[in-house]
């Protein structure tokens, strides 16, 4: 296990209901499938913007992934940063970036996004 910034609850009492968690499972990442180790999951703690508040890693070789995240953490980086990021394949590490780019997901839903997906999709 690892862990840099501001645990879940720590967040929540600082910021209010405002943050955004998201996680993603070891279960997903073809480098956990191929080693056959995927118990674990990495867990973002963001505000509503995309601050990377804490992170939370659970599973092997968790030590090693967290040097990223700190580095997000102190340099209070978005969520953005590591979404674009591109990492070599396969990696652990992509698990964690799977969950930053969950948190644009919830942006699928809004409506004015979608009217924009097909402007673009027509016109771009």
């Amino acid at each position: 296990m690892a862990h840099v910034g501001l645990s879940e609850s720590e967040a929540r009492e600082r910021h209010g209901e405002t943050i955004k968690v998201l996680r993603a499972s070891f279960e997903e990442n073809d480098r956990a499938r191929a080693e056959a180790r995927t118990d674990g999951f990495v867990k973002l703690v963001t505000d509503r913007r995309g601050r990377i508040l804490g992170v939370t890693i659970v599973g092997d070789r968790a030590g090693e992934q967290i040097g990223l995240w700190s580095l997000a953490v102190s340099k209070r980086l978005k969520v953005s940063a590591i979404a674009g990021l591109v990492l070599p394949y396969p990696t652990l590490s992509e698990t964690g970036k799977r969950a930053a780019i969950g948190f644009y997901s919830c942006s699928l839903e809004n409506p004015w996004v979608r009217r924009l997906v097909r402007f673009l999709r027509i016109f771009g």
